[in-house]
């Protein structure tokens, strides 16, 4: 049973603790509609427009203060994600307001000091799994392919002469004309021994010994 549908707990936070229709929805986790369709169903009495504006001004003031919001995010340095938190609101609720005051909204954290960080790895549409690399000179977006990049370290360590290297300000890198490729046919099973090398597509292409760079095929 979700929380709304509790009809006990519906009545305790929106009559009892006198949340507002918002505030309920946030504590459910759900949207402001839903709390509504719970409590005509069942039959408590919906607080006025007026009322409801009231309360949401009385219980989250914070955000309605610009000097409150000011010394949050400029002064203490916290993030919107912090304020919202120590607030009990949304995100999006601390952007609108920081938008409304005119207060500058500072650009995203990218990379390690992002939110979004996971370590610099995430798997894309396709299943192949992506490392950042910001230096590296065939990357997309920051991103390498870690099967490219765990061949391209296998060929310097065992055959820096291999053909498949082309040298880069004094560091070797896989040229972009050859194609790694995982024997088993699953995308995140990068271990040097499921990868294979091929030389213009596979498998049209021609498979590359990894060894000394012939081609068979």
């Amino acid at each position: 049973m979700k929380p709304y549908q509790n009809k006990d707990l519906l009545y305790q936070k929106y009559i009892v603790e006198n949340m507002s229709v918002q505030q309920t929805a946030q504590v459910m986790s759900c949207c402001p509609k839903i709390i509504r369709w719970y409590l005509k169903k069942n039959n408590i009495l919906k607080k006025s427009r007026s009322e409801e504006i009231q309360i949401n001004k009385s219980k989250l003031a914070a955000y309605y203060n610009k000097s409150f919001l000011y010394q949050k995010y400029i002064t203490e340095k916290k993030n919107m994600y912090q304020i919202a938190k120590e607030l009990n609101c949304s995100y999006s609720t601390i952007w609108l307001y920081l938008k409304k005051f005119n207060i500058n909204i500072k650009p995203a954290k990218k990379g390690t000091k992002s939110r979004a960080w996971k370590g610099g790895k995430h798997t894309n549409n396709c299943r192949y799994i992506l490392i950042n690399y910001p230096n590296h000179p065939c990357i997309n977006s920051n991103y390498i392919l870690e099967h490219r990049l765990i061949m391209e370290n296998h060929l310097r360590k065992t055959n820096p002469s291999h053909p498949a290297l082309i040298e880069i300000n004094g560091k070797l890198y896989l040229k972009r004309e050859y194609i790694v490729h995982h024997k088993n046919q699953k995308r995140e099973d990068n271990r040097i021994e499921n990868l294979e090398l091929w030389y213009k597509g596979h498998p049209t292409g021609h498979k590359v010994c990894i060894c000394c760079g012939g081609l068979n095929a």
